[in-house]
């Protein structure tokens, strides 16, 4: 009797367990949404610089990289200019060819101290075979420019290249210009006159030139320049601390759209800076003869421009393409919103 029991209830216990360690079965599965996202570049950089009327495609009888008023070129003409062809070079990121500028300084050394440079600031390897360039090429988001020594009625012109490195094409948006003293030398009101800027940017397209350009005179206008050499130059007056260009022109912003590296665009950007001859005296003493019969003119002195010193500072902002750009349409997704 006592081994039946004992039978019973381990056979009780063992159907309690299986009992209890039984519940409610579920079929189950799983979906997966991955994503994975890396972010681009927006990167535009300067390479190839160099003074204007450098290289050979540029040589022309009328070109011209200074104006300086020393007789030179071949005939030795009395025009002011260098001939074109007098600082021909081949190589990017050079100014000129070796020895060039001595050269240059050596013939006018009998009427002025003229002495100058450019180059690209910290400049590295762009990495990457673009319009026309190698990937060891160097470029830089800075161009460093000195002119020692300037007078009435010189001029210097350079140019570089404006190429897009990054992913995605870049937008012109905005350019600025600010002054300051340099090396503590006085900026005066009859300096800013006399000191001015040219600016002039062209699109390139697969090396020919399109009609996509930024003029920096026609921005500011002729009430606001002086001209040399038939170029326009724009005052510091007209250009210091000031945001000129703070809204350019749908059109011309649209044109100054820089493609990414593989839509084979640049920019060739030219530069100059020049200082006023001011033959008539209006701010300084002019010519002999005009400095005889305006003696005592306040603001005619030579003084209020001789040694003084300007550090010009142009600013270029890009924005990636699609800047300002709102979508006008419509999805399901908006069902998901907060309300508002």
């Amino acid at each position: 009797m006592k081994r039946k029991w004992n039978t019973l209830l381990a056979g009780t216990l063992a159907l309690m367990m299986v009992l209890v360690g039984t519940g409610y079965a579920y079929w189950s599965d799983t979906l997966n949404v991955t994503t994975k996202a890396s972010t681009g570049e927006l990167d535009v950089t300067f390479v190839d610089l160099g003074l204007y009327a450098q290289y050979d495609n540029e040589d022309d009888a009328n070109n011209w990289s200074i104006i300086d008023g020393v007789k030179g070129g071949a005939a030795h003409t009395d025009t002011g200019y260098v001939a074109s062809n007098f600082f021909t070079d081949s190589d990017h990121n050079t100014i000129t060819g070796k020895g060039a500028i001595a050269t240059y300084t050596g013939r006018a050394q009998a009427f002025n101290d003229i002495s100058f440079n450019a180059e690209l600031v910290n400049p590295t390897e762009i990495g990457k075979k673009i319009s026309g360039y190698a990937a060891a090429d160097k470029g830089s988001d800075s161009i460093a420019i000195t002119l020692n020594q300037l007078y009435p009625g010189y001029a210097q012109a350079f140019r570089t290249d404006i190429v897009n490195l990054g992913s995605l094409a870049a937008r012109l948006s905005n350019i600025q210009f600010t002054t300051a003293t340099m090396d503590n030398k006085e900026l005066t009101s009859n300096l800013k006159q006399m000191l001015g800027v040219a600016v002039y940017i062209d699109k390139e397209t697969n090396g020919s030139t399109t009609n996509d350009t930024f003029k920096l005179a026609n921005a500011v206008g002729a009430a606001n320049c002086f001209t040399m050499g038939g170029v326009d130059f724009v005052r510091l007056s007209a250009l210091e601390n000031k945001t000129v260009c703070a809204a350019l022109t749908k059109a011309v912003s649209d044109g100054l759209l820089l493609a990414k590296p593989d839509g084979q665009y640049r920019m060739d950007m030219f530069y100059a800076i020049g200082m006023a001859p001011d033959a008539e005296g209006k701010y300084t003493s002019g010519t002999a003869a005009k400095a005889m019969t305006n003696a005592t003119a306040s603001e005619a002195k030579d003084a209020k421009t001789e040694n003084k010193g300007v550090t010009i500072t142009m600013n270029m902002s890009w924005d990636q393409f699609n800047q300002g750009v709102t979508p006008e349409t419509t999805n399901i997704l908006e069902n998901q919103n907060v309300a508002r």
